[in-house]
């Protein structure tokens, strides 16, 4: 809306065309001012958000694409333009509720306090963007270069990443490959991105999947079906931690 405005027009319109911008632009006590007065407080709002435009989105540089987008955003390779260091920023679709954006937020920034999930660096509610610290590769990219090989470490990652979730009460619900990150190291580190489709562990979740460790029972199968799709077949002698949390039913149902 702000940028569609020419200030040069401004000049030639009428009392209830400068109101009607100015309820546009959310701008508070507008039917105190005359014409003249109004027309001038519409254009230091536009200075304003002009200002906080510069010094949002001129935070940080874009380098490149992170993966492939997701349906409710794509994600970033950034630096910092006073630091230089870089970090993932995702950006959001502009039809995603600003509600659920900053709900996803919440379960992310908790998660990162239990040190399974990416630390939150910087949020734009009106930009809709989060910034956070950058890690390497994804499980989906690993997984395509071993094709399909995963270390036993990484895969007890994957488990104390579905106890803590359980602990602290997020189901995640989305066991994609592509949300579990890597970060290389001496001794690799996996962490849990995108929290779009999660939620917390109430009754109501308890009940549907009949027990409180959700994330132990849906993640666990879910990646290793997915694993399957990726690889075309799976052999679960590859994973010999995922398998201990596979029940027979499980494994004759989903046939793994």
């Amino acid at each position: 809306m702000y940028k569609k405005i020419d200030k040069e027009k401004l000049d030639k319109m009428k009392q209830p065309e400068l109101k009607s911008i100015a309820e546009k632009l959310e701008m508070k006590q507008i039917y105190r001012y005359k014409k003249d007065e109004l027309r001038q407080q519409i254009v230091n709002k536009v200075r304003e958000f002009e200002k906080f435009e510069q010094r949002e989105l001129g935070k940080y540089k874009r380098i490149e694409k992170m993966g492939n987008p997701g349906k409710d955003a794509t994600t970033y390779l950034v630096s910092d333009n006073k630091t230089n260091k870089k970090y993932a920023l995702k950006q959001y679709r502009k039809n995603k509720s600003t509600k659920n954006i900053l709900k996803e937020i919440e379960f992310q920034k908790k998660a990162a306090s239990y040190g399974i999930s990416p630390k939150i660096i910087d949020v734009s509610e009106y930009y809709k963007f989060t910034v956070m610290d950058k890690l390497d590769i994804s499980l989906f990219e690993l997984l395509k270069e071993t094709k399909g090989k995963l270390s036993e470490e990484l895969q007890q990652n994957i488990v104390n990443i579905v106890y803590v979730l359980d602990k602290i009460k997020i189901f995640h619900a989305d066991p994609n490959p592509g949300n579990f990150m890597i970060k290389k190291g001496k001794r690799d580190k996996m962490y849990i991105i995108d929290f779009g489709f999660s939620r917390d562990i109430d009754s109501k979740v308890i009940k549907k999947y009949g027990t409180e460790k959700v994330n132990q029972k849906f993640m666990i199968v879910g990646l290793l079906l997915k694993i399957k799709e990726i690889c075309g077949k799976i052999n679960l002698n590859r994973y010999k931690i995922l398998k201990k949390y596979l029940s027979p039913q499980d494994r004759e149902l989903f046939s793994l």
